[in-house]
């Protein structure tokens, strides 16, 4: 048998039943991974605002008993 012997595909251009339930069903996957997406990017954001408010309150923390130290010392300091 040759190559030429095989019928040449050809192309079906109906849309079917199948079409549209696959159609269907790629833009309801294609919606929910986005509604997902968008909720996890938001939960993602809330826990960066929560850490960024988190490290501001530990440099002011940082800060004060840096400045407690000092007063510390100077009160332990003899007066000359």
């Amino acid at each position: 048998m040759s190559m030429s012997d095989f019928p040449k595909p050809r192309f079906d251009p109906t849309i079917n039943l199948g079409h549209l339930i696959s159609l269907g069903g790629i833009l309801f996957a294609l919606t929910g991974s986005w509604w997902l997406m968008d909720h996890r990017i938001a939960s993602l954001e809330r826990q960066i605002d929560k850490l960024a408010v988190i490290v501001v309150d530990s440099a002011i923390l940082r800060q004060q008993v840096q400045d407690h130290g000092r007063r510390i010392d100077r009160l332990e300091t003899p007066a000359k």
